[in-house]
């Protein structure tokens, strides 16, 4: 494998990591917003 293929592979990967992190961003908010709802409806004690 060439330099050049080797920096293709890793761009992928990094795609992928991208990716990746966006969803967990995506779930991160989701169960932010799901806790607010909660404790708006009194399911949460604290």
């Amino acid at each position: 494998m060439n330099d050049s293929e080797r920096m293709e592979q890793l761009d992928g990967c990094l795609q992928e990591v991208r990716r990746q992190e966006a969803s967990l961003g995506t779930i991160r908010q989701i169960m932010s917003h799901t806790r607010t709802i909660r404790r708006n409806l009194g399911l949460v004690t604290e």
